[in-house]
C-alpha cells in the first residue's frame, strides 16, 4: 500500500539526500501550467524523457511506477513533480495514488498510458496462457487505469487520455504478436471508447512510438528525445500523435499497405531502417 507519509516525506530519504547533496539545485522559479499530467510508466524510456520535457515547461506532473531511481534528481529539481511508488495491479494502491494527486492538486488533466518495451513481449513459443499474460500487462492495466481515471475527467468535463503503443500493430511483427497484438487492442479501445466520452469532454487518443532506429548505446537518448517531442503535443486531441516525420510515413504507407510491410518489415528491423 501506498503511504501517504512516505510521498509528503520523500525530501528526507536517503537516495533523495545524496542526490541533493551532489546536485547543488539552483534552479530559477517556474511559471507552473495549470493542467496536472498523470504518467504510467515514466521511470525510463519514452515516459522519462516526457516527464522531464513537461516538468520544464512547468506542468503539474505525477508519475505512477513500481520504480524511482531515475526521478529522484528530478524530484530535487522540480517541485511539480509528484513521483508515487506504486503496483498499478493493486486496486486499493492505485485507487490510493490517485487519490493523492487529487488531493495535492485538485484535478487530473491529462493521462499517458505507456506500455513496456516489445522485448518484454517477444516469444518464439506462442501459448494461451504467455499471451494472456502479456494482454494483462499491456492492455487490461492501461485500460483499468484509465477507467479509474475517467470519473475525474468527467467531473471536471476535460481531460485527454494517450495510449502510447507502436505502429508496428498496424502491420504486424513475426515472434511478437502479443505486443501487435496488445498495440492494436488499445488502438481500437481508443477510438471506440473516444466516441462516447467526447460528449463529457474527454478525449481518448493514440501516440505512437518512434520507428527510427537506434544503436543500443543510443536507444536511451532516442527515447528521451521520443519523449520529449510527445511531450510537445501533450494538450493535443488529434486521434493520431506522432513523434517525428519518419513515423509519420511509415503510419501512413502501413494502413494503406499493411500485408506489404508486414512481410517486409522484419528485414527492415534486420538491415537497422526501423526499430520496433
Amino acid at each position: 500500500m501506498i503511504d501517504p507519509l512516505e510521498v509528503r516525506d520523500l525530501s528526507r530519504t536517503e537516495d533523495f539526500l545524496k542526490v541533493r547533496v551532489l546536485t547543488e539545485s539552483r534552479t530559477e522559479p517556474l511559471i507552473l501550467a495549470r493542467e496536472v499530467v498523470l504518467i504510467s510508466g515514466g521511470n525510463s524510456g519514452i515516459g522519462l524523457g516526457m516527464v522531464h520535457a513537461l516538468l520544464k515547461r512547468g506542468f503539474r506532473v505525477a508519475v505512477l511506477d513500481s520504480s524511482r531511481e531515475n526521478l529522484i534528481s528530478l524530484q530535487v529539481c522540480f517541485s511539480n513533480l509528484l513521483v508515487l511508488r506504486c503496483n498499478v495491479t493493486d486496486s486499493e494502491e492505485l485507487k490510493t495514488a490517485l487519490d493523492l494527486i487529487v488531493r495535492k492538486w485538485g484535478r487530473i488533466d491529462v493521462l499517458v498510458n505507456i506500455i513496456p518495451d516489445p522485448e518484454s513481449y517477444s516469444t518464439s513459443n506462442p501459448s494461451l496462457e504467455r499471451t494472456r499474460e502479456c494482454m494483462e500487462r499491456g492492455f487490461f492495466l492501461p485500460l483499468k487505469i484509465l477507467l479509474e481515471v475517467l470519473p475525474q475527467m468527467q467531473k471536471q468535463q476535460k481531460g485527454i487520455v494517450h495510449n502510447v503503443i507502436s505502429p508496428m500493430a498496424l502491420v504486424g511483427l513475426k515472434g511478437s504478436f502479443p505486443y501487435c497484438a496488445l498495440s492494436g487492442a488499445l488502438e481500437a479501445m481508443s477510438r471506440s471508447l473516444a466516441m462516447d466520452t467526447k460528449r463529457d469532454g474527454v478525449d481518448i487518443n493514440i501516440m505512437l512510438k518512434s520507428v527510427l532506429p537506434s544503436k543500443k548505446k543510443g536507444k536511451d537518448m532516442l527515447e528521451g528525445k521520443v519523449g520529449e517531442s510527445l511531450a510537445r503535443e501533450i494538450l493535443t486531441i488529434k486521434p493520431v500523435i506522432s513523434p517525428d516525420f519518419a513515423t509519420s510515413l511509415f503510419a501512413f504507407f502501413a494502413r494503406r499497405f499493411p500485408y506489404f510491410l508486414g512481410r517486409i518489415s522484419s528485414w527492415l528491423i534486420r538491415s537497422g531502417l526501423i526499430e520496433p
